[in-house]
């Protein structure tokens, strides 16, 4: 099986989001190639676009940063795990993907939570 990759007649950024759409495996790949262009020839309005994409974490985001910000209020852990299991498997972290997937079962409930709550209810 070969890995998915931007067509070579995808030129313009209008042609690489139309083949792009809403799928979040083809948007990683071209995020991707968008940011492995030399930086002269990166074009910020792609990179925008596909980043509403995605969501957040990119897939450029450090783990260590995912690490520190998932979790945190409005940045649910079981959100950045989902966007890093959507990756095609060539672009997945699993050292991340685990330490997520660990974070999300102890975190329970609170792990899908924009804001965590207390065992009795109240918000921190």
């Amino acid at each position: 099986m070969t890995a998915l990759a931007v067509p070579a007649d995808v030129v313009t950024v209008e042609q690489l989001l139309a083949w792009v759409g809403r799928d979040l495996a083809r948007a990683n790949v071209a995020y991707v190639a968008e940011v492995a262009r030399p930086p002269a020839q990166r074009r910020p309005v792609a990179l925008t676009a596909l980043t509403g994409v995605l969501g957040w974490p990119a897939p450029d985001t450090p783990p260590a940063d995912v690490l520190r910000f998932a979790g945190t209020p409005g940045l649910p852990i079981a959100q950045a795990l989902a966007a890093e299991q959507a990756r095609p498997q060539h672009l997945q972290r699993p050292d991340l993907i685990r330490e997520l997937a660990e974070r999300a079962a102890a975190a329970g409930p609170n792990a899908a939570a924009l804001s965590p709550a207390f065992d009795d209810g109240r918000h921190p």
